[in-house]
């Protein structure tokens, strides 16, 4: 069995060559001097691929990161675009809701001022009546007295059912709004902390 000589790294060819010792006794400096620097290049062009194979993959990576990045980015803009058209039909919802509180608050309002109309003007017919009976002064006087104190808590009452109404009202009419905009508040909050991530 024959053994074969250790292949030499082209550094290793070249410290031969430039110290002199070749196979060949008859080659001249200049050749010595061509072969190492053709070694030279060879050591050269075999680190250099090497070195291009390297960052060609780190290239790849850094690509393929980038890459999935964004397409997280663009999972959480999605999911961030169907929030906000669901908080958008929400919202809506809450508006059609208050606008029907509204018309029936409204509904209810004009009956309750028509109610009240008719009353004071049926109860003024009545003391009307009782002005044609008047005899004297004092008698004048009394009705009158009668009717301011009755139109006057009428009204009165009147205005605290009204306010009454309103209040009630107003608490019907925000809680759908006051719904939506705790719900939104909650749905942002949770939308910015999945961007932070």
């Amino acid at each position: 069995m024959t053994q074969q000589p250790a292949k030499k790294s082209p550094s290793q060819s070249a410290a031969k060559l430039a110290s002199g010792t070749t196979n060949k006794p008859t080659e001249s400096k200049s050749e010595n001097v061509v072969k190492i620097g053709s070694a030279v290049v060879k050591e050269l062009l075999a680190n250099g691929a090497s070195e291009a194979q390297k960052v060609r993959e780190k290239a790849l990576e850094i690509s393929r990161e980038s890459a999935d990045k964004l397409a997280k980015s663009a999972d959480v803009i999605s999911k961030s675009a169907y929030e906000v058209a669901g908080l958008s039909r929400g919202n809506m919802e809450a508006a059609v809701e208050c606008g029907n509180l509204t018309a029936s608050f409204a509904k209810d309002l004009s009956s309750e001022i028509f109610e009240y109309t008719n009353k004071a003007f049926s109860d003024n017919l009545e003391i009307s009546k009782e002005i044609f009976s008047c005899r004297t002064i004092t008698e004048m006087a009394e009705l009158q007295n009668k009717l301011i104190k009755n139109s006057l808590n009428s009204f009165l009452n009147e205005t605290g059912k009204i306010a009454g109404m309103l209040f009630e009202y107003s608490n019907e009419a925000l809680e759908p709004i006051n719904e939506r905009v705790s719900e939104a508040t909650e749905k942002l909050s949770k939308t910015v902390a999945s961007c932070a991530k």
